[in-house]
């Protein structure tokens, strides 16, 4: 039982250290399901010692089942993740030659290019992941048209929030494609 519970516990905790740098997902943690059953499984044994009444223990298990099926349902019938080509067909319908698209946080680019390009479009394509490079950004091309492409993943690449902060001071609310977020800065012509 230690082995499972030491099985468990340590990518488990792992995984909390990591949530501090990168996002995590569940599906990260998929490969922990084996271990997971046969500690449920190994304790079958001494609940039924405890337990005599074999009726009550099958119940039981039923109920825990019936328990988690809402949560199951909406887990295996939503999407996990965002809808990049989607996205970025939504990005290419308003972007112009010329603008300037900025990705927030800057490793985003490597889903947004898989599916949108910056050459074809005929704009210009940065990254950043906090307040401060996107105020170098915004005073680099003041009379442009600014497009910033921002996910969640931001808060943790950036969490004193300060780029979250400069958005919501100096930019406008475009839309959204599942948890892709799109803002911009239009200049008054």
């Amino acid at each position: 039982m230690a082995l499972v519970v030491g099985l468990l516990l340590i990518p488990l905790i792992f995984s909390v250290i990591l949530s501090a740098k990168i996002t995590m997902n569940p599906r990260y943690l998929i490969f922990l399901l084996p271990v997971f059953y046969l500690g449920i499984a190994s304790a079958y044994m001494p609940m039924k010692e405890l337990i005599k009444n074999d009726k009550f223990i099958y119940a039981f298990m039923a109920v825990l089942v019936l328990v988690n099926i809402p949560f199951m349902a909406t887990y295996y019938t939503s999407y996990t993740k965002n809808d990049w080509r989607g996205f970025s067909g939504q990005l290419g319908n308003v972007t112009e030659a010329g603008d300037v698209i900025v990705v927030l946080p800057g490793y985003m680019t490597q889903p947004l290019d898989y599916y949108y390009s910056n050459e074809t479009d005929g704009t210009i394509e940065l990254l950043a992941s906090s307040g401060e490079e996107l105020e170098a950004i915004y005073s680099e091309y003041p009379d442009s048209r600014l497009f910033f492409v921002v996910t969640g993943d931001i808060n943790a690449k950036n969490p004193e929030g300060d780029a979250v902060e400069w958005l919501n001071a100096n930019t406008g609310y475009m839309g959204q494609n599942m948890g892709i977020y799109l803002f911009a800065i239009v200049p008054q012509v």
